[in-house]
């Protein structure tokens, strides 16, 4: 006879091979990417509610990381979603200040990578193939909250 129940619902609700430590990451790499991304540009602004904002969102990204079990998995998420994102304004823009911003995360980026290689680098929880639905929670959550945050600190 076969199990409804597993069928209809499978695995979705199973902790991933990581545990706690992988749902922890998954929670904090939005918070970590939107306050890094406030910062970062915040600290170029021209009003100083956007400096006093962008130094509570550095600090908010640095609890983020200070929190984060796989702190090298964090930073070069991260730095390659700007890199990204500051290649693609590179064709729009065409600006000196966005080649220098995209030469600076793209060597911290090639550094980490060349170091995670040289040193075979491993991540200290495995991860299986797919994702199940308390590692969908637990990121969506933490975009959740960032956004959250990120309105309460705003002057």
């Amino acid at each position: 006879m076969p199990n409804w129940k597993r069928i209809i619902v499978g695995d979705a609700f199973k902790v991933s091979s990581g545990g706690v430590n992988q749902l922890r990451d998954l929670f904090l790499v939005w918070p970590f990417l939107l306050f890094s991304i406030i910062a970062v540009s915040g600290l170029f602004g021209a009003h100083e509610t956007d400096r006093s904002y962008a130094i509570k969102s550095g600090i908010c990204a640095a609890m983020a990381v200070l929190l984060a079990r796989e702190r090298l998995m964090l930073m070069a998420g991260a730095l390659a979603y700007v890199s990204i994102r500051l290649a693609i304004a590179l064709i729009f823009v065409r600006d000196s200040k966005v080649l220098l911003a995209l030469m600076g995360s793209g060597g911290i980026l090639l550094a980490i990578v060349r170091f995670a290689v040289k040193s075979n680098w491993k991540p200290s929880y495995t991860t299986e193939k797919g994702m199940h639905l308390l590692d969908l929670v637990a990121g969506l959550s933490g975009l959740v909250l960032a956004i959250v945050v990120a309105r309460w600190i705003k002057p």
